[in-house]
């Protein structure tokens, strides 16, 4: 049964956050990754983003929109995950759950360690014609 995620790209001034996963996670441990959570049974993904960016950061999205999906065959049994782009938010981002959070210039993006998130990052500078 594959397993869906939302993560979220919150960006800023031609940077985006990411975050230095806890060393106990089961998916992606201790690396370097776009904040985001798992969908629970009968969520909607725009109600995971809520939850998880209140969970995950202690911030609400004022302005977001859908970016893509993509499969990442190699965790669990399979998982999706959905992107988001935050342009606005209300509250400064905290590392609830995760070591650290660090915003990266664009042209970081491949100090991330997940590579689905990655090219999730890509995509989007590709949009915005920044890489």
């Amino acid at each position: 049964m594959v397993t869906e995620a939302v993560a979220f790209l919150v960006v800023k001034d031609g940077s985006f956050l990411a975050e230095r996963r806890r060393k106990d996670k089961e998916a992606y441990p201790g690396m370097l990754a776009v904040p985001g959570g798992r969908m629970e049974k009968g969520e909607s993904r725009e109600e995971t983003l809520l939850r998880e960016m209140s969970e995950e950061l202690n911030v609400r999205p004022i302005e977001h929109r859908y970016l893509l999906s993509l499969e990442d065959p190699e965790a669990y049994d399979g998982l999706v995950i959905h992107y988001f782009i935050i342009s606005k938010w209300e509250g400064e981002p905290q590392p609830l759950e995760a070591e650290e959070l660090e915003w990266l210039g664009f042209e970081e993006a491949g100090r991330l360690e997940v590579k689905i998130d990655l090219r999730a990052v890509l995509a989007f500078a590709g949009l915005r014609g920044s890489i």
